[in-house]
């Protein structure tokens, strides 16, 4: 599985990449909006974690208008150090699977990876 990962501060960015590189077989990133739609549309990636502010016109929720309407099996995750109950107000139409609040453990960070993953293999039926 693929993953995208929108944040414009390339620290941060830098960091997720490194442990999300642990457990996805390809991690992308883009720095803004812009970026993430342009490699969204090329790489179809299976997950999208933005950030909710990117510093630009458009944000994170943009990202996810743009995924729900193009890629609606993409899943979604978002983080930001903005008002939790504002983001999910104005994402609460979108098939958003999780939400984190900045700032967040890298062992939470590593709790979502592993809980995507599981999400997307088949239940088996006995």
């Amino acid at each position: 599985m693929s993953l995208l990962i929108v944040e414009d501060d390339e620290e941060v960015r830098k960091v997720l990449i490194r442990i999300a590189q642990r457990y996805f077989d390809k991690v992308s990133e883009a720095e803004n909006a812009y970026t993430a739609l342009i490699k969204i549309s090329s790489e179809n990636p299976g997950v999208v974690l933005t950030d909710w502010d990117l510093g630009g016109i458009l944000t994170g929720i943009d990202i996810a208008n743009y995924v729900s309407a193009s890629c609606p099996d993409c899943r979604l995750v978002f983080i930001t150090g903005k008002s939790m109950t504002q983001l999910k107000a104005r994402t609460i139409h979108l098939n958003v699977h999780t939400y984190l609040a900045k700032p967040f453990s890298l062992e939470n960070f590593r709790s979502v990876l592993i809980d995507i993953l599981q999400a997307d293999k088949p239940v088996s039926g006995d």
